[in-house]
């Protein structure tokens, strides 16, 4: 029995990180077909007040809303102050679970360049995986799960389950020591 290589094969997509480089080299994120539910072209953001410097707003999504996440602001590559115009917004299915909906929870990620596409089958992918250094603009981050190469490109793993729970960042905060912090 023969097996089709074009069955054991899965896509990718990679969202180029604005100002993320690596000794001159473009970064990537990068995302599996299963995390992508979809990509969507621009769409009205409402913002939301107070919301953390990465959240740029909500967008409406069939019956739902989906918060709108700025990857570079989120990754401290870029300033909230600078207006990321997106032209297209990738929409990720995350692992963490809605406990009222039973769903997964999802984000639209802000793309302000084109999402690329490639397929790979298990077999190269094993081949043509070597694991990098995390870029210095990046391993200040709680973000990254995993920094590799990757059929030539420098991709970063993310997780934004955290993100998607709204609890990123918190571990960082010492309440005691912050005296802005009040209940």
């Amino acid at each position: 029995m023969q097996i089709d290589s074009t069955a054991l094969q899965q896509r990718f997509f990679l969202l180029p990180l604005s100002a993320g480089e690596q000794d001159g080299e473009p970064v990537y994120c990068l995302f599996t077909q299963n995390q992508v539910v979809e990509v969507l072209g621009q769409k009205t953001v409402y913002p939301v007040p107070f919301s953390p410097d990465h959240v740029q707003g909500f967008i409406q999504w069939h019956e739902g809303l989906v918060p709108v996440v700025d990857v570079d602001v989120l990754c401290g590559l870029a300033d909230k102050k600078a207006g990321s115009q997106a032209r297209q917004l990738l929409l990720l299915r995350t692992g963490q679970i809605d406990t009222t909906t039973g769903e997964f929870l999802k984000l639209a990620l802000v793309c302000t360049s084109t999402v690329l596409t490639f397929k790979l089958t298990e077999r190269d992918a094993a081949q043509t995986v070597a694991v990098e250094q995390v870029p210095v603009a990046l391993a200040d981050q709680d973000l990254v799960r995993g920094f590799f190469r990757l059929r030539g490109y420098r991709v970063a793993l993310l997780d934004f389950d955290t993100i998607a729970q709204g609890t990123h960042g918190l571990g960082k905060v010492d309440h005691a020591k912050d005296e802005s912090f009040a209940w």
